[in-house]
């Protein structure tokens, strides 16, 4: 039971990083103080912040979605067990 909470805490840390990258990713997120990639640059420079953002938003994403769907696959594959796999 302790190793199911585990790995759900986990993907749900992984879908919590893609759901927050999806949108910058797609550039729905205008310049703001609060949400992206904030510098002076990309502040001053929507153009830029477009750019730099939509790339963080994908790499969060791909990030959210492996770490998601390695910890599902790893809980079905040793997860299981009573015991820690360390190879």
């Amino acid at each position: 039971m302790l190793s199911l909470i585990l790995h759900l805490s986990v993907a749900f840390s992984g879908v919590t990083l893609a759901v927050v990258g999806y949108p910058l990713w797609k550039g729905h997120i205008a310049p703001n103080g609060t949400y992206g990639f904030r510098t002076a640059q990309t502040i001053d420079n929507p153009a830029l912040w477009v750019e730099v953002n939509r790339t963080t938003g994908f790499d969060l994403f791909v990030l959210g979605v492996t770490v998601a769907a390695s910890c599902i696959v790893s809980y079905f594959a040793w997860g299981n067990q009573n015991r820690m796999l360390l190879y």
